[in-house]
């Protein structure tokens, strides 16, 4: 009987590792890409905020380049979230936004503010 018992509990052990570990794909699966959008986006902002100058862009320009990446990676931002501020040191772009991430048990909101500081 306590062969039986050792077995049990061995796979309610596994069982329980199974959960976790499925919860944790579940959760990278839903966060993961928000985080990888959010680092794309601020890339692309240090791009554009390092060659602006150069490539004689003004505000707006920026400002539209700025939103057709976030539009390409679903980052919930509309034209007039992003600012822009050009000076003698150079520029700067920067934004605010927040995602909601469902987990159908649990909900949860991130906040991002990426920007193009290196």
């Amino acid at each position: 009987m306590s062969r039986e018992r050792e077995l049990g509990f061995a796979s309610l052990k596994t069982i329980l590792v199974l959960v976790i570990l499925g919860a944790a794909v579940f959760l990278g699966v839903k966060v993961v890409p928000l985080y990888f959008n959010n680092y794309e986006l601020q890339d692309k902002m240090r791009d554009e905020a390092k060659f602006a100058l150069t490539n004689r862009r003004s505000e707006e320009d920026i400002r539209k380049i700025i939103y057709k990446e976030a539009q390409n990676l679903d980052v919930p931002i509309r034209p007039e979230d992003i600012r822009v501020e050009m000076g003698p040191q150079g520029v700067f772009i920067n934004t605010e936004y927040t995602v909601t991430v469902d987990l159908q048990v649990y909900r949860f909101t991130l906040e991002f503010r990426p920007n193009s500081a290196p």
